[in-house]
């Protein structure tokens, strides 16, 4: 039996090892949108098309993305966000959570928007919505806190 410390340090180096591949490939898939920053240029993509082009197993693909975050243009990016799947009603997880950003960003200090008030703004925009959809992209996307704890 494997010593623990020793094998979890294997799955550093096999997580380092792949880690720049797994990266290197959703970059390409991505190239235009990573330019252009046009949610219409973000292609389809899913875990399996980065695995038939790495040779990687999709759960190690998705545990690289849910733990690694690019900087693009003095941007932070969290990679989970590039993949299609994840959204709500065919719409991408990042193209709703680049509506949100925007939204947090622009609102009004004094008059901050609670989830229930993003919630409403995104399904008057046609993005059928859940408040608790909207907290959890807000909190693990976006990694903002609530309205009465925005500065």
């Amino acid at each position: 039996m494997k010593d623990i410390k020793y094998y979890k340090q294997e799955e550093i180096n096999i997580g380092d090892k792949y880690i720049e591949k797994t990266i290197s490939e959703i970059l390409k898939w991505q190239k235009e949108y990573l330019y252009t920053h046009n949610e219409k240029d973000l292609r389809q993509m899913t875990l399996q098309n980065i695995s038939d082009l790495t040779d990687i197993d999709k759960s190690v693909i998705s545990r690289i993305c849910k733990l690694v975050k690019v900087m693009v243009l003095d941007k932070y990016i969290d990679l989970k966000l590039l993949f299609h799947s994840g959204g709500v009603d065919g719409n991408s997880a990042f193209e709703i959570s680049s509506i949100m950003l925007d939204l947090i960003v622009n609102e009004d200090p004094k008059h901050r928007y609670t989830d229930i008030k993003l919630c409403e703004i995104l399904n008057e925009r046609g993005y059928e919505i859940s408040r608790r959809t909207v907290c959890k992209y807000r909190d693990v996307h976006l990694n903002y806190p609530t309205y009465n704890k925005r500065d």
